[in-house]
């Protein structure tokens, strides 16, 4: 308990922050990060992605499991990123629904994933928030599938947008199956040398 009161803390102080409660110093993305890492518990694994536009993404989680090749996998993790060397954003949690559905990343995305659904995570660099879409499969009463997309802004894990769903084609749920299997599985590991 004590490991997930010590993430949260370090999140709620980025966060005030982030919207200007608490004033700081401008710190590096490796300063936010390392008190968070510093904080986490020792069953706990992170992982630290290349984002796009220079940015970098912090993945947290102490649920991985061995998904071969000595890479450590999750389908929980929280995400956030460090936007500018200052203002930080949580994503909150990310959740596959199966170790078949490694958490995964590609191109400024992380993706989760199930049997019926792919979820994709972007932030959006000029409004300064996260943006998850979800494609989801649904069956009918006689089998018929039927294919949606639901996209929300949000921030901290918050609803900050509209939330619009609208019906896609199948080769547009297949196209982001497709792109969530080409992506890389995100490899957790432990300490400075994440290993």
């Amino acid at each position: 308990m004590k490991k997930y009161v010590l993430v949260w803390a370090a999140l709620a102080v980025c966060m005030l922050a982030a919207v200007g409660f608490i004033k700081m110093e401008r710190q590096s993305g490796e300063d936010l990060y390392g008190a968070i890492i510093a904080g986490l518990g020792d069953n706990e694994q992170f992982a630290l992605l290349e984002f796009g536009e220079g940015q970098q993404v912090l993945l947290t989680s102490d649920l991985t499991y061995d998904y071969g090749n000595g890479n450590n996998a999750a389908i929980y993790c929280n995400a956030c990123i460090c936007v500018d060397g200052k203002a930080y954003y949580a994503l909150g949690s990310i959740e596959s629904m199966g170790t078949a559905y490694p958490v995964s990343y590609s191109k400024g995305r992380l993706y989760a994933a199930s049997g019926h659904s792919v979820s994709v995570y972007t932030f959006d660099m000029e409004n300064r928030q996260w943006v998850t879409t979800q494609y989801e499969e649904t069956f009918d009463e006689n089998g018929t599938p039927f294919y949606y997309r639901i996209t929300t802004g949000t921030l901290s894990n918050q609803n900050i947008g509209t939330r619009a769903k609208e019906a896609v084609s199948e080769a547009d749920f297949l196209a982001v199956q497709e792109e969530y299997g080409s992506a890389a599985v995100v490899s957790f590991g432990y300490g400075a040398d994440n290993s």
